[in-house]
């Protein structure tokens, strides 16, 4: 079966899956809640794991960026193709004869992580209400839940934005389920593949 092929059955799939997650969230009868108390104000390691073996994770959730462990609140967007995060001072230049580019991820409004990296491709991003916008991509590695990948990840200004990364469906791709109507369910946790 074709890549693309592959890619439409399973963002269906994922929509699909979504959708009777939250038909039998609405269903289901209200459950007792527990008192603030009971839940650590950061992610709670949840092991929600389907039979096909997907992870179950929240709408929002923390993840880990390789090269840099940096920690990101990361909104996970299945109506978005490719990933993205929030770069700024992203300038190109050439090393070895091969296109790479220069960027800061930012950490707060007061922090940034320098980058270097070579470009995978540059994508055109189409945008609600406005022109499409070419950006760069790089490969990152992304940890999420207990799941290490490497994926292509767009750089972008995210200024003005509630989250400093979104997870796009190339990266969930028959790893996760997601439950709109949760958050955090999955504390990165990761063996990174080199690190020793």
């Amino acid at each position: 079966m074709p890549r693309q092929k592959r890619l439409c059955l399973g963002a269906l799939i994922a929509i699909v899956s979504n959708c009777i997650v939250a038909v039998w969230a609405l269903a289901a009868p209200p459950a007792e809640m527990p008192s603030a108390v009971d839940f650590p104000s950061e992610a709670i390691a949840r092991t929600d794991i389907a039979q096909d073996g997907r992870r179950t994770i929240g709408y929002v959730e923390y993840v880990v960026i390789e090269p840099g462990n940096l920690r990101l609140k990361a909104k996970i967007d299945t109506g978005a193709k490719s990933s993205s995060i929030d770069a700024i001072n992203i300038l190109p230049f050439t090393r070895d004869g091969k296109q790479w580019v220069r960027f800061s991820v930012v950490i707060d409004d007061d922090q940034h992580l320098p980058f270097e990296l070579p470009v995978v491709r540059t994508v055109g991003v189409k945008r609600a209400n406005a022109p499409m916008q070419r950006r760069y991509v790089v490969e990152l590695g992304i940890c999420l839940g207990g799941v290490f990948k490497k994926s292509d990840v767009n750089l972008v200004n995210r200024n003005g934005m509630n989250y400093r990364m979104l997870i796009g469906r190339l990266f969930l791709d028959e790893s996760f389920v997601v439950d709109p109507a949760s958050n955090f369910l999955a504390s990165p946790s990761c063996k990174v593949p080199g690190s020793g």
